[in-house]
This record gives C-alpha cells, sequence and structure tokens, in this order.
C-alpha cells in the first residue's frame, strides 16, 4: 500500500503538468467597412502527435471580444464555437491570442512593440537548415506552462502555443511543428511565473 501511495504522489505532478497542447493561427484580414479588425482563426488541439483541427474561423471584432462576430467554417466545426468558449483551457489561451494581436494589429509604435527584450538566462534559436525553432526556458518555482507567441513583424501572421514546462528544469521546447511562412518574427514566451523574454528569428 506504502508502495502504491508513492507512486500516485510522484504521478500527480505529472498528473497536473499534463496539461493538453494547442495551436492558435490567425492571419490578418484587415478592418471591415466598420472598423473591425477581421482575423482568420484555425485551432488546433494535438493528438497521437499530429495537429487536429478543432475550429475554423473568420472573426471580426472590436476590443470587446465578447461582442465578436464568429463565423465559422462548417468543414472543421469539430465542436461549436460556444463549446469551445466554455472550455476552461481553451477561453483563456483565446483571449489571450486575440487580446495580444490586436494590440499590436493597433499599436502606433511597431517598432517599440517589436523590439525584442531579454532579460534571462532563456534563449530562442532557430535552425534554418532545418527549420526548427527551440526555445529553452529554465523554469523558477511556480511555472508549469509557458504561451508562446510568434507573430510576423508585419502582423499578417500570428500563431500561439501553450507548452507544458518543469519548475528547476532546463526545458528544451522543440517547435519543429511550426510551418512559418518566409518573414521575420517577433516570438515572445510568457510563463506563468517566470519572466516575459523575446528574439528575432528570421526565416527564409
Amino acid at each position: 500500500m506504502k508502495r502504491i501511495v508513492l507512486i500516485a504522489t510522484l504521478i500527480f505532478p505529472m498528473l497536473i503538468w499534463a496539461q493538453a497542447e494547442y495551436r492558435f493561427t490567425g492571419t490578418y484580414l484587415g478592418n471591415t467597412g466598420t472598423g473591425l479588425r477581421n482575423i482568420k482563426l484555425d485551432l488546433e488541439m494535438i493528438q497521437n502527435g499530429k495537429w487536429k483541427w478543432l475550429h475554423k474561423a473568420n472573426i471580426a471584432t472590436g476590443l470587446n471580444l465578447e461582442l465578436a462576430t464568429v463565423e465559422s467554417d462548417t468543414n472543421y466545426d469539430f465542436r461549436s464555437w460556444n463549446d469551445l468558449m466554455q472550455d476552461k483551457e481553451i477561453k483563456p489561451l483565446y483571449t489571450h491570442f486575440m487580446d495580444t494581436y490586436l494590440q499590436r494589429i493597433d499599436s502606433k509604435d511597431q517598432a517599440t512593440i517589436n523590439t525584442p527584450v531579454n532579460k534571462t538566462n532563456n534563449t530562442i534559436t532557430v535552425d534554418l537548415s532545418n527549420r526548427v525553432l527551440t526555445v529553452q526556458v529554465r523554469g523558477v518555482e511556480g511555472d508549469n506552462t509557458v504561451w508562446i507567441d510568434i507573430c510576423s513583424l508585419d502582423n499578417q501572421y500570428f500563431i500561439m502555443y501553450n507548452k507544458t514546462i518543469l519548475p528547476y528544469s532546463a526545458n528544451l521546447l522543440d517547435l519543429s511543428t511550426v510551418k512559418l511562412k518566409a518573414a521575420d518574427y517577433l516570438v515572445t514566451v510568457q510563463p506563468n511565473k517566470g519572466e516575459k523574454f523575446s528574439a528575432k528569428v528570421s526565416i527564409y
């Protein structure tokens, strides 16, 4: 019985950290005639090592995401939009994705918003020959996840991931599944406890 308790104790933290992994991909389609921002959104979830579409939609929105107009692509409507927005994992990710993207689109100072900042000993590197983007995060106390934002400097494309990390570990996050178009990007990593950091990468 003691052995079972010990195993359960060791596994329990892993269960906490074993969150579902999602990918949000956005393409900015410009503003509508009424001034709303128009974004094409692809929402995917990784299953058995492969990305599976949960939803594809065009979203027209102002600053209030609750009043956004969502036109779903029924060919990819794996789960209804309303169901997705009730999900306690997906809703915060969607809110972060949209808030961050809209802030970038509306910024009057693109030079500042595209300036990387890294006061940590964490790294973001890209292997152009193999097209592999790698993030190294040294988790601090309380860290269990990071949000990774990858946005083209012209705001045309925005990809966002959530990744599980372990505290007190040098986590190597392989983003080889990222399919980036040729462009300059700002990659920003936000741990849930540690300090945010960013870097510029170019894909050509």
